[in-house]
């Protein structure tokens, strides 16, 4: 499996499309709906996106970008974590 480089110590696995046959890649979503998902602010999530801890994808050339997330990758990074991931919090999106 590749892995992305981070600035930190540790890698994480490269996105992967989650496609199976006749049925439609997953949505991406903004950093609003990712902070929800995993209760947290806004500028934590794209804090952590910057800083390589949760996969993202950038748009943009400058130095400003807009973030796009996939929860299921997010939510697979997190479990990577050592986070006890059979319980979830009630959180809804």
């Amino acid at each position: 499996m590749k892995t992305l480089e981070t600035t930190g110590r540790e890698k994480l696995p490269s996105p992967q499309p989650s496609l199976v046959p006749g049925q439609q890649p997953e949505a991406f979503v903004d950093a609003e709906v990712t902070a929800r998902f995993l209760s947290m602010p806004r500028r934590r999530v794209i804090d952590l996106a910057r800083n390589g801890k949760i996969p993202a994808y950038p748009l943009g050339d400058g130095p400003r970008k807009v973030w796009r997330f996939r929860l299921s990758e997010v939510a697979a990074a997190i479990c990577a974590t050592g986070v006890n991931c059979a319980w979830q919090s009630p959180a809804s999106v």
